[in-house]
C-alpha cells in the first residue's frame, strides 16, 4: 500500500518536497502561531534566515504527528483481516 503521493518522473522532487519543504513550513508556522502571537509584526522581528533551526523545530512537530498517526492506527489494527 503506498501512502505518499510520487509521480515517477519526479521523484527527486517529491522527495524533496517531502524531506525539506514541509517540515520548513511547518516551523515557519509554529514560529508564527506560537512566538509571534499570529501577528505578522512580531513574526517579522524573528530571525527566520536560520534555516536549521526553523527547519529542526518542523521536522520534530512532524515527527511527533506521524508517531502519533502510527500509534493510533495500531491499536485500531484489527487481526482478523
Amino acid at each position: 500500500k503506498e501512502y505518499l503521493f510520487i509521480p515517477q518522473n519526479w521523484k527527486f522532487l517529491a522527495y524533496l518536497i517531502y524531506v525539506v519543504v514541509i517540515p520548513y513550513l511547518v516551523g515557519l508556522l509554529f514560529l508564527f502561531f506560537t512566538i509571534a502571537g499570529a501577528s505578522f509584526e512580531n513574526f517579522k522581528l524573528l530571525d527566520t534566515s536560520a534555516f536549521l533551526i526553523v527547519w529542526a523545530i518542523g521536522y520534530e512537530i512532524v515527527a511527533i504527528v506521524l508517531l502519533v498517526w502510527i500509534m493510533k492506527l495500531y491499536l485500531q489494527y484489527d487481526t482478523d483481516e
